[in-house]
């Protein structure tokens, strides 16, 4: 696994504690798993993990993560439960 700049991302505005990035990666992770038609794939090499390449999608800016409000949030799930 190459080495990623974890800290040049902690100082990024949208990234700002190592909590809040393993969360991303976290979230990025499972998305890679389980991924729907929204979902920006990437190509694993053979050999790389999916926690790997989070990380890796996350430092280089590959992806971006919009927090929501409550308010969203609960509209969302009204969508997902009308549908």
């Amino acid at each position: 696994m190459a080495f990623l700049d974890i800290e040049r991302v902690i100082n990024q505005k949208d990234v700002d504690s190592r909590f809040k990035l393993v969360h991303l990666a976290a979230l990025r992770a499972k998305e890679l798993n389980d991924p729907d038609e929204n979902t920006v794939l990437a190509d694993l090499k053979p050999g790389e993990k999916v926690t790997s390449k989070a990380l890796s999608d996350i430092v280089r800016n590959r992806v971006k993560f919009v927090e929501i409000t409550d308010e969203q949030e609960e509209a969302e799930e009204e969508n997902k439960e009308n549908k």
